[in-house]
């Protein structure tokens, strides 16, 4: 085993991924970071909503079932289309895949365990603002639940 299998790793090797992989020009923000949104016209959210480890034998390996969320927020003003267009591009980016865990505090960050990322499911949570259509946003979730398991 190259090091300790961690929700820190599963967690940071998902946002790699995330960073690497997903296709369009988007500001992505992550746990734990502040950013002023107000200039934004768009904007992916990605969270990490539950962990969970199932009762097992000492000696088994690590399994950690895993929800992750991408939030999806397109100011009303813009193209009605683009908030479509981020939802189907993260559904691609999460349904179905295999992410390699790494422990990015080891040298080389070393593989320790595999992702695997189940269906996505797209929920539209937009709500109108009664009083300002300036101040109103369009909001997609995309959620996929996963099993990380170490190696």
């Amino acid at each position: 085993m190259a090091g300790v299998f961690t929700q820190e790793d599963v967690g940071a090797s998902l946002f790699a991924y995330w960073a690497d992989q997903f296709p369009l020009a988007v500001s992505t923000v992550y746990p734990g970071t502040r950013v002023n949104t107000a200039a934004l016209d768009e904007w992916i959210e990605l969270w990490i909503d539950a962990w969970s480890r199932k009762p097992q034998r000492i000696t088994s390996r690590q399994l950690i079932e895993v929800s992750l969320s991408a939030h999806i927020f397109v100011k009303q003003g813009t193209d009605k289309s683009r908030v479509h267009e981020l939802a189907d591009a993260a559904r691609v980016t999460l349904s179905q895949q295999t992410v390699a865990v790494r422990d990015y505090e080891e040298s080389g960050a070393p593989v320790v365990g595999y992702a695997k990322l189940f269906e996505t499911e797209a929920r539209d949570l937009t709500r109108n603002n009664l009083t300002s259509l300036q101040h109103s946003m369009q909001h997609l979730l995309v959620s996929c639940r996963g099993i990380a398991q170490e190696v």
